[in-house]
Formats: C-alpha cells, structure tokens, sequence
C-alpha cells in the first residue's frame, strides 16, 4: 500500500494527537490493567461491510491502552514485502488505497499504514492468480513454478484454505514454528486451529485475526423473526440460553410451516419452508454434534476420528432425510434442477423460509432488504446433554503461509505477526464488533449468538485436507441423495483414508 508524502505527514500528524490522548487517558486509568482486546470501542452510526460503501458518520472513538504485539522494534526502511493473494476470493482481504468511509476499507487501511509506518516497509498486494476450490490447480502450480525457479516473487501467500492445506503437503512452505516472531501463544490465532494444523511437530499454514474471512465466513443458523410470530413459537434465542436449542427442537420448529404458495400442488422453489438451504451447506450438521473426520491420538498421530461413524452422526443424517425428503416443510434447493445456488438466500430474504443455513457474508449480502427482519444462531446441539455448541467456517477462508526460499525470515515473521496483531486491533471491531453484532443485529441476544459462534469453532483436518485425503463431501452427499448405509461406507474408506493420513504425517516428517 504506496503512501504519498501528503498522506504520510497526516497519518504523522493525527499519530502525535492519538498519542498524547493515548497517555492522558493513561494517566487518568492508572491501576488498570491492559487486556488482550481490542484498542478501540465505537458507537453510533455503524458502517457497511465489504461490499457495500456507505460513510461511516457520527461515530465516537475512545482509545485505550493498547496490548504490545511483542515484536522488539525493528526497522526494515525501504524492504518491500509482497502478500500473494487469491484473485477469487469473495472479496480483497488485503489492500486499501484510500480511506472512504467504509468501516472494512478503513480498518484495512489503518492495518496497513500502521504495519508500513512502524516497520518502514512497503506492502504490495498481488491478486493476480485465482485459486479458490475450482483453481487450487493453477495457483499451486504458480507458487511451485516460482519456488522452484527461485524467483522470489512473493514473501507472504494467502489463499484459499483447501488450496494451503494441499500446498503445505509439497514441502514448499516454511515451518511457522522455526521463526522468530510468530508468537502462537497470543490472543489472536486461534489455539485449536493451530494444534489441529501442526503436524509431525510442524505448522506451515495459520489463520486467525490475519484474516477476515475468519469472521465473515462464519456459519450461523439464521431464522425469520416474524414468521416466528406468525406461528407463535418459542423465542429461538431463548432456546439457546435455557440450553433448549436442540436438532430436536429445532425439527418442532420446522413442523407445519409449510405453504403452496404458487398453487401448483407441488413441493417447489415457489412455496414457504420451515428450513431450505443448500447441499454445500449441510456441512454444519455434521460438526455441530462434535464429529470429525480426523483427530489426534494421545501420541498426536493422526487417526480416524470415532464420530465419524458414531450413532449421533447416523441419527443426525436420518433425522435430516426425515425433514428433507419425507415431510413438506424442507427443500435442498439445488435438488431442484432450476434453482440457482444462492435461491436459499433469495427465498428467505423473500419471507419465504423460515430458517436457512449459510456463512454472515452471506447475510450481509442478500438478506439486508426491506421486509425482513431476521436473528442469528449457532447450529443446533444434538441434545440438551451436549456441553457445548460447534460451530463452523465455510471453505473460503484464507490461510497464510511464508515460501520455503525466503531470504529473511524474521523480517516476513515480524510482519505477519504485526499482521494478525493490527488484524485484532483493527479489522475485528470494525468487521465483528460493529458490523456483524451491531449493524447487522436487532438486539443484543443476536449479538451474544455470535459471541457463541465464534467462540465455539471446530477445524478439522479431514475437512481442511480432503483434497490430499478423501474428500469431505460423504456426509452431505447422503443426506441430499437420501441414502442409508452410512457406517459401512465409512468402514469401506477407513483402509485408504488411514492410508491417507500416514502419507500426509510422513510428508511434513520429511521435510526440512
């Protein structure tokens, strides 16, 4: 991000007043002690997300004393550090030029210049290859192609998470745990994601606060409020606080809400449901019960995970047929040859459905219309005995890594640390805090439901590395095409999956 000298000597300027407001509320707070949040609390008109531009007004900001990053000062003055980015992503993660009054493009903006001023190095952005699930091909291959030519072309890749996972299995990525200012004990990478991506006791890919997509793709169970007074049934968000928010009351709930509202005297994409989303968007169901399909053993090996064939996961496929295909009140979408894949989105911002299954950008995007009112909430447990909620990230999150060839280690380290630490300071109030729980949330129980979303995540290898291993889409597949047998296809995959696995742990052994 090239900063002219005009704007350099502002951001000095507005750094000096941020400075001593900074110190007097130091002064006027002595005896408190800094946590690891966020720097900065806002209120008042709240801004758009990522793909809209509305100006951000009326808004006051009060500063406090902001947690250290850990980094010792260091000063990389005329360096250039280039982040490889993925040209298919749902939206630019990385770069803003100028600052618009859009609450996304600022906090990137300020992300940015912080990083560029403190370190004295330049950013550049390079979103020139595509990458995404259809793509990983082409993007591997132009990271190995450069790699292998030792051309240097980037410090810093980013892409799609699928694509990392298959990238990191090449040996062509640096171990994250052999730098010297990646500090993974800090508030912003996440510890589970971390322990589930180390493997034979090396970490070639992160994410976490480094990247938005980590809260924009977040999977929420998202209902229509005034439907739910239409049938005059219980309060969902009450649901989740008296531990009550079950696949069983969830399928109460659904009971009944359907309508032939074109008339045909057909189940089709014209009528009212009690649930509709995707196949894609099933996933959910599985890790909301607390299945996997990898996990560790006591010794940290890799193994087929028991709930991938447990009688939850059974139940939970056969109560979702139930729902799908022997009552009126569901609908896959995508089952219906003329649906497109975002009609879920469509039918629900019509007040045509009354709980659907997607990712918050998502609702960002389609559900922001006249009409609507709407609540979130993390998927539903599997019973009331269930101690936790889980919860999950769509596939387009972005995962970073540093190329095995890099000349400078510590300085790339550095930067993405600063990365992650201006990512929390920065991108999560403006993303998480203002938009997701404030702008987009009628009240502060939908707020708390994406505290509860957040906090409960699950990463699993077995989805994250399916393209390396055997694929994740078993478990949505027989739901959508109602078939049974789901134990012994699995039985069927434990040979080449465990197969599978040991490649994959004697790939990351062998590398240096």
């Amino acid at each position: 991000m090239k900063q002219t000298n005009f704007s350099r000597t502002v951001s000095v300027i507005l750094g000096t007043v941020l400075l001593l407001l900074t110190m007097l509320s130091a002064l006027s707070g002595c005896g408190q002690k800094p946590d690891d949040t966020t720097s900065t609390t806002t209120t008042g008109t709240q801004g758009d997300a990522a793909t809209t531009a509305n100006t951000a007004t009326d808004t006051e900001a009060v500063t406090t004393t902001a947690p250290s990053h850990g980094i010792p000062e260091l000063d990389y003055t005329g360096k250039t550090v280039t982040i490889l980015g993925w040209k298919d992503a749902d939206f630019d993660e990385f770069n803003a030029d100028t600052q618009t009054g859009d609450l996304f493009n600022d906090a990137k903006y300020t992300r940015n210049l912080k990083i560029e001023e403190e370190f004295g190095v330049d950013l550049v952005y390079d979103r020139s290859i595509n990458g995404n699930v259809d793509n990983a091909g082409t993007f591997i291959s132009h990271i190995t192609n450069s790699l292998n030519a030792d051309a240097h072309d980037f410090d810093i890749i980013a892409g799609y998470s699928q694509t990392m996972c298959t990238l990191s299995s090449t040996g062509m990525l640096y171990n994250l745990l052999d730098t010297t200012y990646l500090d993974f004990e800090t508030a912003w990478w996440p510890q589970n994601m971390l322990e589930e991506f180390t493997i034979a006791n090396k970490l070639c890919i992160c994410s976490g606060d480094i990247a938005p997509t980590t809260l924009y793709m977040l999977y929420g169970m998202f209902y229509n409020k005034d439907m739910i007074e239409e049938f005059k049934l219980e309060d969902p968000h009450q649901l989740v606080v008296n531990n009550q928010w079950t696949q069983e009351k969830f399928f109460e709930l659904c009971a009944g809400t359907y309508a032939d509202l074109n008339g045909d005297a057909q189940k089709n994409l014209g009528d009212r449901f009690g649930y509709m989303t995707g196949t894609l968007h099933l996933d959910p169901w599985f890790y909301s019960i607390g299945a996997k399909i990898v996990e560790n053993d006591e010794s940290g090996s890799l193994i087929i995970s028991p709930t991938l064939t447990s009688e939850k996961t059974v139940s939970t496929i056969e109560a979702l047929q139930k729902l799908l295909f022997a009552s009126s009140d569901a609908l896959l979408s995508d089952n219906v040859a003329s649906a497109t894949p975002t009609f879920h989105l469509e039918a629900f911002a019509a007040n045509q459905v009354l709980f659907t299954t997607e990712a918050a950008y998502r609702a960002i995007q389609y559900f922001n219309t006249e009409g609507l009112t709407y609540g979130v909430l993390p998927m539903p447990k599997y019973n009331a005995e269930q101690e936790e909620f889980v919860s999950l990230l769509r596939n387009t999150v972005t995962l970073f890594a540093i190329p095995f060839n890099t000349k400078d280690p510590d300085m790339i380290s550095a930067i993405m640390q600063a990365y992650a630490f201006y990512g929390k300071q920065e991108i999560v109030p403006a993303v998480f805090e203002q938009t997701l729980k404030l702008k987009y949330s009628d009240t502060e129980l939908d707020a708390q439901m994406y505290d509860i979303i957040r906090s409960s995540l699950t990463f699993d290898i077995g989805r994250f590395y399916a393209k390396v291993l055997i694929g994740q889409g078993d478990f949505r597949t027989s739901v959508s095409q109602n078939t049974g047998g789901w134990a012994s296809k699995m039985r069927a995959l434990e040979k080449p999956l465990t197969k599978s696995l040991s490649t994959l742990e004697e790939a990351f052994s062998n590398m240096k």
